[in-house]
C-alpha cells in the first residue's frame, strides 16, 4: 500500500513540474492578486510560548516586482503552555512586498506595520483582569511562491513581528512565524 502511495505521489509531482516547465508566460506579474489561508506556527522570542493561528494573507501585485499585502492572524491557542499568559492574540498587518522573480519562481522581502488585539491573563486580587489592549507591530516578511499555474501557487513564509504589550503587564510579543501551504491567484489584467 505504501507503494502505491509513493507512485501517485512521484506521479503528482511529474505532472506539475511538466506544467510548470512547458509554459513561457511568467504567472507573477502586474495585476496578479493572490490568496492563501493556513494554519501558522509561532515562537514567542521572550518566553517559552508557541502560539498558533489562522493566517490569511490577500496581496496584489502593483508592478511585476512590487505587491501590497494585508494579512490576519487569528490566534487559536499555545502549542507549549495550557497556562499561557495570552488570553488571545490576534494580528493583523498592511504593508508592501518586494519581489525577485524568475519564471514561475518568487522570492520576496517585505515591511507590514500592524497591530495586535491582545488580552494578557493576570489575575488582581483573585479576579481575572481581560481588559484588551491595541499594540502596534512591525512585520518583516520573507518568503517563497512556486507558481504551478494560472490559478494556484505554492508558498513558504517566514514572519518575524517585534511589538510588545503596553497596558496592565508589560509583555514582549515579539515572535517568529512560519506559514506554509497551497494559495490562489488569479491575473485581472490581460
Amino acid at each position: 500500500m505504501e507503494n502505491k502511495h509513493c507512485y501517485i505521489i512521484i506521479i503528482i509531482l511529474f505532472f506539475l513540474l511538466k506544467v510548470s516547465y512547458s509554459q513561457s508566460e511568467s504567472y507573477v506579474k502586474k495585476g496578479v492578486i493572490k490568496s492563501t489561508a493556513t494554519i501558522s506556527s509561532s515562537k514567542i522570542l521572550s518566553r517559552n510560548l508557541s502560539p498558533f493561528y489562522i493566517h490569511g494573507l490577500l496581496e496584489y501585485y502593483t508592478e511585476d516586482n512590487v505587491s501590497v499585502a494585508g494579512e490576519g492572524y487569528y490566534y487559536l491557542g499555545d502549542w507549549a503552555d495550557r497556562n499561557s499568559p495570552l488570553g488571545f492574540h490576534h494580528s493583523l498587518f498592511f504593508g508592501a512586498n518586494y519581489h525577485w522573480v524568475k519564471k514561475n519562481n518568487d522570492m520576496y522581502l517585505g515591511f507590514l506595520p500592524g497591530i495586535s488585539f491582545t488580552r494578557i491573563n493576570t489575575f488582581m486580587n483573585t479576579l481575572q483582569y481581560k481588559k484588551v489592549s491595541f499594540n502596534p507591530l512591525l512585520g518583516l516578511n520573507i518568503g517563497y511562491n512556486y507558481y504551478v499555474g494560472k490559478y494556484f501557487h505554492f508558498f513558504i513564509q517566514n514572519k518575524w513581528v517585534f511589538g510588545e504589550n503596553i497596558n496592565l503587564l508589560p509583555l514582549n510579543l515579539s515572535d517568529f512565524r512560519i506559514s506554509a501551504g497551497l494559495g490562489f491567484n488569479l491575473s485581472l489584467l490581460k
